[in-house]
């Protein structure tokens, strides 16, 4: 079977997928955490989930501060006491994440 889009896919894995055109113009934005991220009650699960992002490649290290940093937000897992870690990449609108991708 022909894939269309198995070229794409192949040099995005082995060089990296270009999410913006290389003329855009970025804006430094650095959004507040939301309650659910912040919230004290929450803060000793956030602290064991986010090492084990790192670990498994999720999440990186970064020595510099990016362009675009994005709400934070936890949301407890049902019948489970961990949580889910959501980057909220479509705020502000017209400067997130979303608003730079390209397709």
């Amino acid at each position: 079977m022909d894939d269309d889009d198995k070229p794409f896919l192949e040099g995005g894995a082995l060089y990296c997928f270009k999410l913006t055109n290389v003329n855009t113009q970025l804006t430094d934005v650095d959004m507040r955490n939301y309650k659910s991220a912040t919230n004290p009650s929450v803060r000793a699960t956030e602290e064991q989930t986010i090492p084990d992002e790192i670990r498994q490649g999720n999440y990186v290290i970064s020595t510099t501060k990016p362009m675009v940093v994005s709400a934070l937000g936890a949301i407890p897992k049902p019948n489970s006491s961990e949580v889910r870690l959501i980057h909220d990449c479509s705020r502000p609108h017209g400067h997130a994440v979303n608003d730079y991708i390209t397709t």
